[in-house]
């Protein structure tokens, strides 16, 4: 009996124990729910993230439920968090619904949806750029820092060439004694640390048959387009590194997208735009593939003769040169454009026909002014620019949902018509002719009154004295 007591004894505190431990657990788990939410790897946030944003590293996108690039997003999104879990824990990954927290859009200064942003306490970038897995972790990566990473293997350095499109290294002696081109180089890449990677490593890091002596050393170098280009300044000035990093931060023939348009455009340089489709790069014989390649070669084989005036690129559809011309363009196609005058240029020969020669025949030509060129940036072209613009939006709008626009643009239109009718239907009124009202009306009706009495007390006055005198 007394065996039983303690047993139930026993029995007793363990399932309390187990009680406990299974409150602990339902709230353990209900907070991950909560927190983590359907995508797992991607945390839920609302407004306790005020305070959580101080305690770590975080990517965050701003979404709104109705927002049809949000939803786009979503996929991508979900891939994000799962890879930067995998490869990057101490950055944690999460999506705040911006229309019920008003208050942390202000704060965060979120215009419009989706927004990602890298926030690690008072420190807080906004990515600007593509919208794939590889895009937003490089965003995220590089916000995070620091500015100049440390390459201090071989390996590493193949890995960089692997991942990186474009890199910047800066090629130390022995002894990495601090120099003046590596405090402008830390200086520079500080301000610039979202536009692209900054290493810094040993001459031992590169192969050997890229090695440089050590009087050479240290050294500046950018990969890219799998060549390499060195910093050959005459004299090391903040100035002329920073122009040199921001020349050199695109490959030779990028593909130009909404997200990198607007970077390309503060090159100071003329924008070799190559329109064509995007399916022609799996028809190496088809004309449209070999007149993208032709100008390819020109920007990396002809780099000692354009790269200083030109920046080449192609196109995959022709909607931002749309925009930039006001007017419907065919692929394939060759414009020029120059950013800081809306003035641009049109290779008016046959596109597929164009020739290494002849594009570069071309380019001279523009650079020195001998081709005519369009468009500009005057009073007029404004004007026509917002007309196009709005019957743009108006177009892309009844494409993407016709029931909506046709509410959204007849609803209105006959509000206002209705409105402008009645008011030149209306008839027009005279105050001379206006009819008397109710008090004038009394008036005239006392007035009249006094006067029939008078006639009578005259007619009356009249007859006696009639009377009298006969």
């Amino acid at each position: 009996m007394r065996v039983s007591v303690a047993f139930i004894s026993s029995l007793n505190a363990c399932c309390e124990a187990m009680d406990f431990l299974g409150v602990v657990l339902l709230c353990l788990s209900g907070f991950l729910v909560l927190a983590v939410g359907v995508g797992g790897d991607v945390i839920e946030l609302d407004d306790r993230f005020l305070q959580a944003k101080d305690q770590g590293h975080w990517l965050v996108e701003f979404y709104a439920p109705w927002c049809g690039h949000c939803q786009k997003l979503t996929p991508i999104w979900a891939d994000v968090g799962s890879k930067m879990r995998q490869k990057h824990p101490h950055i944690q990954v999460g999506k705040l619904d911006g229309t019920r927290y008003s208050n942390i859009m202000d704060q965060f200064e979120v215009r419009g949806f989706p927004t990602i942003k890298y926030i690690s306490g008072e420190k807080v970038y906004t990515h600007r750029g593509g919208r794939t897995t590889k895009d937003i972790m490089d965003f995220a990566i590089r916000a995070h820092g620091p500015a100049v990473r440390s390459m201090n293997k071989a390996i590493e350095y193949k890995q960089a060439l692997k991942e990186r499109k474009v890199f910047y290294l800066l090629v130390t002696g022995e002894q990495d004694e601090e120099t003046e081109l590596g405090k402008l180089y830390s200086k520079v890449a500080e301000g610039k640390i979202l536009e692209s990677f900054y290493f810094k490593g040993p001459n031992e890091v590169l192969p050997k048959d890229m090695r440089l002596e050590a009087k050479d050393l240290p050294t500046l170098m950018v990969f890219k387009d799998k060549r390499h280009y060195r910093y050959e300044e005459d004299g090391v000035t903040e100035e002329s590194l920073t122009k040199w990093i921001v020349d050199e931060k695109f490959q030779a023939f990028p593909l130009i997208e909404n997200n990198n348009i607007n970077y390309l455009a503060l090159l100071d340089k003329f924008l070799v735009l190559a329109l064509v489709n995007p399916s022609i790069d799996n028809f190496k014989t088809h004309p449209h593939y070999l007149m993208k390649d032709t100008i390819r070669r020109v920007a990396l084989e002809q780099r000692d003769r354009f790269h200083k005036k030109f920046q080449f690129g192609f196109m995959e559809t022709p909607d931002i040169a749309n925009d930039i011309t006001l007017s419907r363009l065919e692929t394939p196609g060759i414009l020029v454009v120059d950013p800081k005058t809306y003035l641009y240029y049109v290779y008016e020969d046959d596109a597929v026909e164009v020739t290494e020669e002849s594009l570069a025949r071309f380019l001279e030509d523009v650079a020195i002014g001998a081709i005519e060129a369009h468009g500009g940036n005057g009073w007029f072209r404004k004007i026509y620019r917002v007309i196009y613009e709005v019957v743009n939006s108006l177009v892309a709008l009844w494409t993407a949902n016709p029931i909506l626009t046709t509410g959204l643009l007849v609803v209105p239109s006959f509000l206002i018509i209705f409105i402008c009718y009645s008011i030149w239907s209306a008839d027009p009124y005279d105050e001379d002719n206006l009819p008397p009202d109710s008090e004038d009306e009394a008036e005239d009706g006392d007035s009249q009154q006094d006067a029939d009495e008078e006639k009578k007390v005259t007619e009356l006055d009249d007859a006696s004295r009639h009377i009298k005198s006969e």
